[in-house]
């Protein structure tokens, strides 16, 4: 079996208030050496087959997944052992 491991960005100049919010909670626990704080998210999807996944992958990524005007991602497909 493979998964496929998805990762979703904001896109630069994309304003990113949910890393801001935790950039500044750094700051009041006198964490230093942080510049910047960015969030994404992490998706896997976990096939039973191996028919097409990089084409199922692409167009859940296209019209599902990511909001192509704020986000860009990236995807690897990995090896599915025993989880």
């Amino acid at each position: 079996m493979i998964k496929a491991v998805v990762e979703i960005r904001l896109k630069k100049g994309v304003l990113d208030a949910q890393g801001q919010a935790i950039g500044e909670v750094l700051d009041q626990y006198d964490v230093d050496g942080v510049e910047r704080v960015r969030v994404g998210k992490l998706v896997e999807l976990s096939f039973a087959t191996t028919d097409n996944i990089e084409e199922q992958v692409e167009a859940l990524c296209d019209q599902l997944l990511v909001n192509h005007e704020m986000e860009e991602y990236s995807y690897r497909l990995e090896e599915r052992g025993d989880e």
